[in-house]
Protein backbone atom coordinates (compact mmCIF):
# COMPACT_ATOMS: atom_id res chain seq x y z
CA UNK A 1 0.00 0.00 0.00
CA UNK A 2 1.49 3.30 -1.04
CA UNK A 3 0.71 6.00 1.51
CA UNK A 4 0.41 9.71 0.86
CA UNK A 5 1.10 10.52 4.50
CA UNK A 6 2.11 8.60 7.61
CA UNK A 7 -0.61 6.08 8.24
CA UNK A 8 -1.79 5.01 11.66
CA UNK A 9 -4.73 2.72 12.01
CA UNK A 10 -6.54 1.52 15.10
CA UNK A 11 -9.64 -0.49 15.75
CA UNK A 12 -11.53 -0.71 18.97
CA UNK A 13 -14.92 -2.33 18.65
CA UNK A 14 -15.70 -3.12 22.27
CA UNK A 15 -16.42 -0.82 25.17
CA UNK A 16 -18.35 1.76 23.15
CA UNK A 17 -22.08 1.25 23.27
CA UNK A 18 -23.57 4.67 22.61
CA UNK A 19 -23.21 7.31 19.93
CA UNK A 20 -21.44 9.53 22.48
CA UNK A 21 -19.00 6.72 23.30
CA UNK A 22 -18.16 6.26 19.63
CA UNK A 23 -17.81 10.00 19.07
CA UNK A 24 -15.43 10.10 22.05
CA UNK A 25 -13.41 7.22 20.55
CA UNK A 26 -13.23 9.06 17.23
CA UNK A 27 -12.00 12.24 18.94
CA UNK A 28 -9.39 10.32 20.95
CA UNK A 29 -8.24 8.43 17.84
CA UNK A 30 -7.86 11.73 15.99
CA UNK A 31 -6.00 13.25 18.96
CA UNK A 32 -3.57 10.31 18.92
CA UNK A 33 -2.98 10.72 15.19
CA UNK A 34 -4.96 7.81 13.80
CA UNK A 35 -5.88 8.33 10.18
CA UNK A 36 -9.20 6.56 9.94
CA UNK A 37 -11.54 3.90 11.22
CA UNK A 38 -12.60 1.08 8.98
CA UNK A 39 -15.14 -1.63 9.61
CA UNK A 40 -14.53 -4.66 7.38
CA UNK A 41 -17.70 -6.18 8.81
CA UNK A 42 -19.53 -9.12 7.25
CA UNK A 43 -22.61 -9.01 9.48
CA UNK A 44 -23.44 -5.38 10.30
CA UNK A 45 -23.80 -5.82 14.04
CA UNK A 46 -21.61 -2.81 14.87
CA UNK A 47 -23.47 0.07 13.20
CA UNK A 48 -23.50 2.39 16.23
CA UNK A 49 -20.27 4.24 15.37
CA UNK A 50 -21.13 4.98 11.78
CA UNK A 51 -23.50 7.97 12.26
CA UNK A 52 -21.26 9.40 15.00
CA UNK A 53 -18.22 9.21 12.74
CA UNK A 54 -20.21 10.69 9.86
CA UNK A 55 -21.20 13.62 12.11
CA UNK A 56 -17.59 14.04 13.23
CA UNK A 57 -16.40 14.43 9.64
CA UNK A 58 -14.28 11.28 9.60
CA UNK A 59 -13.66 9.87 6.11
CA UNK A 60 -15.32 6.44 6.12
CA UNK A 61 -14.65 3.16 4.40
CA UNK A 62 -17.33 0.57 5.14
CA UNK A 63 -17.97 -2.91 3.89
CA UNK A 64 -20.68 -2.95 1.25
CA UNK A 65 -23.09 -5.05 3.28
CA UNK A 66 -26.74 -3.94 3.30
CA UNK A 67 -26.80 -2.39 6.81
CA UNK A 68 -23.83 -0.13 6.01
CA UNK A 69 -25.27 0.85 2.61
CA UNK A 70 -28.55 1.81 4.26
CA UNK A 71 -26.86 4.00 6.86
CA UNK A 72 -24.18 5.72 4.78
CA UNK A 73 -26.02 5.95 1.48
CA UNK A 74 -23.54 7.52 -0.93
CA UNK A 75 -21.45 9.22 1.77
CA UNK A 76 -18.72 6.61 2.32
CA UNK A 77 -16.35 4.51 0.30
CA UNK A 78 -17.86 1.03 0.16
CA UNK A 79 -15.83 -2.12 -0.45
CA UNK A 80 -16.41 -5.87 -0.67
CA UNK A 81 -15.33 -7.22 2.75
CA UNK A 82 -14.07 -10.42 1.10
CA UNK A 83 -11.81 -8.59 -1.35
CA UNK A 84 -8.46 -7.56 0.15
CA UNK A 85 -7.63 -5.43 -2.89
CA UNK A 86 -10.89 -3.50 -2.51
CA UNK A 87 -10.16 -2.92 1.18
CA UNK A 88 -6.67 -1.68 0.33
CA UNK A 89 -8.02 0.69 -2.33
CA UNK A 90 -10.64 2.02 0.10
CA UNK A 91 -7.98 2.60 2.75
CA UNK A 92 -5.85 4.47 0.22
CA UNK A 93 -8.78 6.77 -0.54
CA UNK A 94 -9.75 7.54 3.07
CA UNK A 95 -6.14 8.30 4.01
CA UNK A 96 -5.33 10.48 1.02
CA UNK A 97 -4.42 14.10 1.78
CA UNK A 98 -7.71 15.38 0.36
CA UNK A 99 -9.98 12.81 2.06
CA UNK A 100 -11.01 15.14 4.90
CA UNK A 101 -12.19 17.78 2.43
CA UNK A 102 -13.94 15.29 0.16
CA UNK A 103 -17.56 15.97 -0.83
CA UNK A 104 -18.28 12.59 0.80
CA UNK A 105 -17.38 14.02 4.22
CA UNK A 106 -19.68 17.03 3.92
CA UNK A 107 -22.48 14.79 2.59
CA UNK A 108 -21.91 12.39 5.51
CA UNK A 109 -22.20 15.23 8.03
CA UNK A 110 -25.51 16.24 6.47
CA UNK A 111 -26.82 12.66 6.37
CA UNK A 112 -25.81 12.07 10.02
CA UNK A 113 -28.37 14.69 11.05
CA UNK A 114 -31.06 12.21 9.96
CA UNK A 115 -30.11 9.82 12.77
CA UNK A 116 -31.17 10.33 16.37
CA UNK A 117 -32.45 8.18 19.20
CA UNK A 118 -35.59 10.31 19.30
CA UNK A 119 -36.33 9.63 15.64
CA UNK A 120 -35.60 5.91 16.10
CA UNK A 121 -38.02 5.76 19.03
CA UNK A 122 -40.72 7.63 17.12
CA UNK A 123 -40.41 5.37 14.07
CA UNK A 124 -40.37 2.23 16.22
CA UNK A 125 -43.48 3.35 18.09
CA UNK A 126 -45.23 4.21 14.82
CA UNK A 127 -44.40 0.77 13.42
CA UNK A 128 -45.67 -0.96 16.56
CA UNK A 129 -48.97 0.88 16.87
CA UNK A 130 -49.53 1.49 13.19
Amino acid sequence: MTSHRPFRFGVQADGARTRADWADLARRAEHHGYSCLTMPDHFGDQLAPVPALMAAGVPLACSSIAPHREVVGKTAILFDPLDEGALEAAMERVTSPDAATSPLVSAARERAREFSWERAAEETLAALIG
